[in-house]
């Protein structure tokens, strides 16, 4: 049996359930929105075929002359973006035996007692099910509503404790504290280009607030008088920085599996040597998501030196496209449903800036050395980990420019253009179940050959 209850009446919807009653569920949908002629259908197939207990659609808005327009393709469910964003939307659709569970919502609050709600059904891992279509038909609603209070009470017994900071209109960041100050090695590889590894170590030493960390340089087969007298001038000039040689034919994987080696940090930051970092807390940022138990890789939001975007996560589509999420969107640019602006969860991030434990690293054996000494050695490490159970995270409070491919240049060599075209097929006959199916952080309506949430 499927309900639909207008959400605009006064009053609490107060609900028990007997067993019999376990299948039938409940859709609330705000007065003047409309549902698509297929979607209690759809819906009450994915409760039932899918043991789903909460669903959501895709949506689209009701314009002034009522027709459709602004389709918005929302991501698979994430706990974090929701926390961030309620970017679930208005209509609630939930099963009858899990509103009885919740003590039923009150319709005199509804959007906050539905985010309420919503945010400990995501906690205590209730099935939840997205389906990929704009199934809702909502009106305009504007202004700002005040989570804030909704959040503080939803994480109010958290460890380590939070604090709730507002971002923009609707959108918050769930800001967590970081006990014990544990140690962090940043590891550079580097070769030559004494301009850009002295640029990257004293933006470190300038912007960074977190003070816990060691620089561990690798010097891959230098030539340059000048990088060496730029390793010797950081040398002397703070304790924190040391440097290594490790002269092997470049491979990227070894270098990093060799720097940890080396490190002497509980937790490892991979930096490019182009890398400038912008922000004082970034480190802070990245640490506060990679401390957690249920986190695996967490990546920066990457500038290009023009201001815009470089990275803002990586997507994994089902054509074989691997891209980099909101590339050349505006650096002040809220993203797709607020995505540039919400730490959230994303299928993989780049190497050039992350953060990871060193006991995930020796979790996973390393990078692959073998296959991919080139390319897409961060995607495969995001992905075993993501195998594992851990949740990869983009989080834009972690803020650098990267001046992309000036350190190694593009591969325009033909031996460089082959060595990453054979990375490229290991690459997807190591994942060829992927491909045909869609990123779970990527809509399938969108473009899957493009990375920036067209469609």
């Amino acid at each position: 049996t499927v309900s639909v209850i207008n959400a605009s009446v006064v009053g609490r919807f107060g609900i028990q359930c007997t067993k019999s009653e376990d299948l039938s569920c409940y859709i609330f949908i705000p007065g003047g929105d409309w549902l698509s002629d297929n979607a209690l259908y759809k819906i009450a197939s994915a409760m039932y075929r899918k043991g789903a207990e909460i669903v959501y659609t895709d949506q689209d808005l009701i314009n002034k002359k009522g027709h459709l327009e602004q389709p918005l393709f929302k991501a698979e469910p994430c706990h974090e973006y929701l926390a961030h964003s309620d970017y679930i939307g208005d209509l609630f659709c939930v099963r009858q035996s899990t509103l009885a569970q919740y003590g039923g919502i009150d319709l005199n609050d509804y959007y906050r007692d539905r985010y309420a709600l919503l945010l400990r059904a995501f906690s205590d891992r209730k099935c939840i099910s997205h389906i990929p279509e704009p199934l809702y038909h909502a009106k305009q609603r504007g202004g700002a509503r005040d989570l804030a209070p909704v959040l503080r009470n939803h994480f109010k017994d958290e460890s380590p404790p939070v604090e709730v900071l507002p971002v923009d209109a609707n959108v918050y960041r769930i800001k967590r504290r970081i006990p014990d100050k544990p140690r962090v090695t940043i590891i550079i590889p580097f070769k030559d280009k004494s301009n850009l590894l002295q640029q990257c170590l004293q933006s470190i030493l300038d912007n960074t607030q977190y003070s816990n960390y060691e620089i561990l340089g690798i010097s891959n087969r230098s030539q340059s008088t000048a990088v060496y007298a730029t390793m010797e001038k950081f040398n002397g000039l703070d304790p924190r920085i040391r440097f290594t040689e490790y002269n092997i034919p470049f491979n990227f994987s070894a270098l990093v599996n060799y720097g940890v080696r080396k490190a002497s940090g509980e937790y490892i930051v991979l930096m490019n040597n182009d890398i400038t970092v912008l922000d004082p807390g970034w480190l802070g940022a990245m640490l506060e998501h990679g401390q957690r138990p249920e986190v695996g890789v967490v990546g920066a939001k990457l500038l290009y030196p023009d201001g815009s975007v470089q990275h803002g996560g990586l997507s994994v589509q089902k054509s074989g496209y691997v891209g980099h999420l909101h590339k050349h969107y505006p650096a002040d640019s809220r993203g797709y449903m607020n995505r540039l602006i919400c730490a959230h969860r994303v299928s993989a991030v780049t190497a050039a800036l992350c953060l990871f434990k060193k006991e995930l690293h020796r979790r996973l054996r390393g990078f692959d050395e073998g296959r991919f000494g080139l390319a897409f050695n961060d995607v495969d490490f995001c992905l075993r980990a993501e195998a594992l159970g851990y949740s990869n995270i983009f989080t834009p409070f972690a803020l650098a420019c990267h001046h992309e491919s000036l350190s190694r240049g593009y591969e325009i060599e033909e031996s460089q253009k082959l060595r990453f075209n054979r990375e490229h097929s290991a690459f997807w006959e190591l994942y060829r179940e992927r491909r045909g199916r869609a990123d779970p952080r990527y809509n399938p309506n969108f473009d899957q050959y493009r990375d920036d949430f067209s469609y």
